[in-house]
């Protein structure tokens, strides 16, 4: 076997390099990363101090903004304003608080409202319905725009309290000083006078005073008919309380009529003997002539044999008689149906 030539010595140099390689890789190696990680302190360096740049530059910002709200709040407001909403305590929502308004928990209340009469300070002036003229005005109870005695001092009439005053009856609406006058027995109008006789049908007169009227009405009739008559304007056939009462009518009735008989409102149509006043007074005074009541004669007038109601005149002195309740052809006396009847 023929043995191969030696290797040249240019060729084991080659080798020897080759083998040299890696550790010269590794060499690079370490220089690169020894480089870059003094490249990256470096870099953190320079961003440390861009921070602590920046946290200067906001604390500087943050003393400006301090001294912009320290401006901000020695700003003040007029005058008139109530004051800033983040210090006033306003309960009744007016836009005042409590500093300034008087009534914090009446919203129309406070110092820049209108002054009106209620007894209250409305501008929180310290005073009270100032300006206004204070007027004397009377207690209206029925409401019909008219007083009576009871007064007040306001500044303004309402529903209860009114300025004209003269009502006569404060518990009926329909009386008052402007009330139209009719014949009712009563002073509709308050003018001191029970009717008027140009609004009643019969002659009209008035005993003790003018609140006590009498109707002495000259037309003929049963004495059902002289009862329903009185009654459709408030009054009753007459009651005689007294002989002063039972003097002034007779007087009064000879004026009318000269000696004609007048119904009076004395029957014992409801029991026999029994005589009552039909307007329920008790008999208290009586005045019969001689020998009545007697339940009869007064048959020429109508055929029966009761004579249950009583009629004025007959015979002198203004004594009564008893006769029948359907004899037409009598006058009767209407009485004034109120309050002011008089008892002597």
């Amino acid at each position: 076997m023929k043995l191969s030539r030696p290797l040249a010595p240019a060729l084991y140099l080659a080798l020897a390099v080759l083998l040299a390689l890696p550790g010269c890789y590794a060499a690079g190696d370490l220089w690169t990363d020894s480089e870059s990680d003094d490249q990256t302190s470096t870099d953190a360096d320079d961003s440390n101090a861009g921070d602590e740049n920046a946290t200067d530059e906001a604390d500087e910002s943050a003393g400006d903004d301090s001294s912009s709200d320290d401006s901000s709040g020695d700003d003040s407001s007029g005058e008139d304003s109530p004051g800033d909403a983040e210090d006033v305590i306003d309960n009744d929502g007016d836009g005042w608080g409590t500093d300034d308004d008087c009534n914090d928990s009446d919203p129309q209340m406070h110092p820049t409202a209108i002054e009106v009469c209620d007894d209250l300070d409305n501008d929180c002036d310290g005073e009270i319905d100032e300006e206004l003229t204070p007027l004397e005005l009377y207690r209206d109870f029925d409401q019909d725009g008219w007083g009576s005695g009871v007064t007040a001092v306001d500044c303004a009439p309402s529903s209860d309290w009114v300025l004209p005053t003269g009502d006569c009856n404060d518990s009926d609406p329909a009386i008052h000083p402007d009330a139209t006058e009719t014949c009712n027995a009563i002073d509709d109008d308050c003018d001191g006078t029970a009717d008027d006789s140009a609004v009643c049908p019969c002659e009209l007169f008035y005993h003790p005073d003018s609140l006590h009227p009498y109707l002495f009405c000259a037309v003929e009739g049963t004495w059902y008919d002289a009862q329903a008559d009185c009654a459709s304007y408030g009054y009753a056939l007459v009651t005689f309380d007294s002989q002063a009462e039972l003097d002034w009518a007779t007087t009064t009735a000879v004026d009318v009529a000269s000696s004609n008989p007048w119904w009076i409102g004395f029957t014992d149509e409801g029991q026999e003997g029994n005589w009552t006043w039909e307007d329920g007074s008790p008999p208290n005074y009586l005045n019969w002539c001689g020998g009545e009541p007697n339940n009869s004669h007064g048959h020429e007038c109508y055929p029966a044999d009761d004579e249950n109601c009583g009629m004025l005149n007959w015979g002198a002195g203004g004594c009564w008689n008893d006769y029948p309740c359907m004899c037409d052809t009598i006058h009767y006396i209407c009485e004034g149906n109120s309050e002011y009847r008089p008892t002597n």
